[in-house]
């Protein structure tokens, strides 16, 4: 059984192997493949995290501060890598906080929930509608199926495959399918914490392995 905290070092490990793969690795394929399970784990994270926060706003925070900082070296390492510079997925995380949000709050908020999703989509946010949309699943199943196991893997998995395949069938990309193969981990997940990674390991790890990544293409390509 997987601890939330095993399920991100298994997130960071698979987003490690993806980017790797695409910036020094000429978008090798098996290792973004891998990459495929970071961001529904993450999203994942994203849900739990949301349920159980002491404070909203500090969480809301860190995710804004991080953006912002990776943001930065995420852009030049795009352009060193001859690559569309976008926006990294942080951002979309933030409308998603907003979409379950109105979700916890329900009454008319709810109606916001389309809205929101289609400003990720149209603001051409990392993956789109898919996260707000696999995080409002998540959050469903985490709130109201946690109990019940066989409920609670079908409401993971019932998530994984109708947001995976809409992508796949609305913007292509036949790996991202694998994505599914999630529901492995998630599957696993034994409601506990765990032992603790450092204070804001998270959050520094993404900024930070992006920044070691575009050394390295700086030094060497």
């Amino acid at each position: 059984m997987f601890s939330s905290i095993v399920l991100q070092i298994i997130a960071m490990v698979c987003m490690l192997i993806d980017h790797v793969g695409a910036y020094l690795c000429g978008d090798f394929w098996p290792m973004r493949l891998i990459g495929r399970l970071a961001m529904p784990i993450f999203v994942f994270g994203l849900a739990q995290g949301f349920i159980h926060s002491s404070s909203r706003l500090k969480y809301f925070a860190r995710i804004a501060i991080t953006a912002v900082v990776t943001q930065i070296i995420l852009y030049f390492l795009d352009r060193h890598a001859g690559f569309v510079p976008g926006y990294n997925i942080l951002f979309n995380f933030m409308v998603t906080f907003l979409v379950l949000l109105c979700a916890e709050k329900g009454k008319l908020l709810i109606f916001l929930i389309p809205v929101l999703c289609g400003l990720s989509e149209a603001a051409h946010l990392d993956y789109g509608w898919v996260v707000p949309a696999m995080a409002l699943g998540f959050y469903l199943t985490l709130r109201f199926l946690k109990d019940h196991k066989i409920a609670f893997c079908s409401g993971l998995a019932a998530t994984l495959i109708l947001t995976n395949v809409l992508m796949f069938m609305f913007h292509g990309w036949p790996i991202q399918l694998f994505a599914i193969a999630a529901i492995v981990p998630l599957a696993l997940y034994d409601g506990k914490k765990g032992k603790r990674l450092p204070k804001y390991a998270g959050y520094i790890f993404y900024p930070a392995h992006l920044a070691v990544i575009l050394v390295i293409r700086l030094l060497f390509y």
